[in-house]
């Protein structure tokens, strides 16, 4: 417990970064659901109906042990993980549909529907979403002791959807013979993203504290800097 405890106070004194707890942490499920219906009646004609869907999810998940040390990642009884090394996967939904029925005479009706869906899903770290390697520390033999860091498929994981749909269909009743004309459209659009290792990964197969300092090295790309010295020599001859 004193190095893991030693793990995170150098984390965050060093590199601003808090790997949440390393022990007494739960795995959070969390849905919250709302349908809202509003009816309309225009006249004895027309009736009108909206409909609101609502949907705000998530849940923890263990990370992945994808190249890993032995052992993985997630807890057992010799790996201890820091609770930023899951993953929290988050679906919200939002959904829209709107009705317009009408009856023009006792032979012929017309049915109006209009929708649209957008869906977002990503995720993110259950502590914070400061970007921060992935590194396991190993127990001096190549087996896991510990993780933390961003998990290394969420970064920039998500996919966004927006359908938009409308629908018109007239029905016909003409004695034995019911005739429907209608028209449909629908559209659809994808945000997709996926950087596996986004922020690195590092593996170290025993708790040599002192390499934690290395770890600046491996931070994102942007967070780069060059440094050169140029001695130059020059000869004139006459």
């Amino acid at each position: 417990m004193d190095q893991l405890e030693s793990i995170k106070s150098i984390l965050k004194s060093k590199f601003n970064y808090d790997p949440g707890a390393y022990e007494n942490w739960d795995r959070i499920n969390y849905s919250q659901k709302a349908n809202v219906r509003l009816d309309w009646n225009i006249s004895d004609k027309h009736k009108f109906n909206l409909k609101y869907n609502y949907l705000r999810s998530y849940a923890d998940i263990p990370p992945s042990s994808s190249g890993s040390l032995t052992g993985g990642r997630n807890p057992s009884a010799n790996v201890l993980p820091f609770q930023g090394s899951l993953y929290r996967i988050n679906n919200n939904l939002d959904s829209y549909i709107a009705e317009l029925n009408s009856t023009f005479s006792s032979k012929v009706a017309n049915n109006l529907t209009v929708g649209y869906t957008q869906m977002r899903d990503f995720r993110e770290s259950p502590v914070n979403n400061t970007p921060f390697p992935t590194v396991d520390i190993g127990n001096n033999n190549n087996n896991s002791l510990t993780a933390f860091g961003f998990e290394p498929f969420s970064a920039n994981n998500l996919l966004d959807s927006d359908i938009f749909q409308a629908s018109d269909n007239l029905t016909i009743y003409a004695g034995k013979h019911v005739f429907t004309l209608g028209a449909a459209f629908e559209t659809n659009s994808f945000r997709n993203g996926f950087a596996p290792n986004f922020y690195g990964v590092i593996n170290l197969n025993r708790l040599m504290i002192l390499l934690l300092q290395l770890i600046r090295v491996f931070l994102m790309p942007y967070n780069t800097s060059n440094l050169g010295l140029i001695i130059k020599n020059s000869l004139l001859l006459r």
